[in-house]
């Protein structure tokens, strides 16, 4: 079980891929990267001096909880982290996911990273 951030989540998720070929996964993540990317993500990997994301496997979680009212807790500039993410994965599918997330941004970015109905709707495209 990983409770944290998406560092966590990438360190749990190459830990449980490893251990006994293969354990169950949890992540309970607690921050924007990890809502919108590490967490979701079949990549499990961490960093190498050499490189990044050099160490990992494909590995999926079991189960992801994710909360976006955990979000309130942290600064703008994290929650805008995991949001730029989900804004390169939705570049990649379709205009009607990234007018979602761009849209209010930039109606109002600051009301909109504290928008708990907007951060919901993230994440919930982002899982989609």
């Amino acid at each position: 079980i990983s409770l944290g951030g998406g560092v966590v989540n990438n360190l749990a998720g190459f830990l449980a891929s490893s251990l006994y070929r293969g354990i169950t996964l949890v992540h309970i993540t607690t921050s924007s990267m990890g809502m919108f990317d590490a967490a979701i993500d079949f990549k499990q990997a961490v960093n190498h001096p050499l490189g990044k994301n050099l160490l990992g496997s494909y590995y999926p979680a079991t189960n992801i909880i994710m909360d976006p009212e955990v979000l309130e807790t942290l600064s703008k500039r994290h929650i805008l982290n995991g949001v730029s993410e989900a804004l390169k994965h939705a570049l990649c599918q379709s205009m009607h996911l990234t007018r979602a997330i761009v849209d209010p941004l930039a109606k109002d970015l600051h009301q909109a990273l504290r928008d708990p109905e907007y951060l919901q709707m993230v994440c919930r495209e982002c899982i989609d």
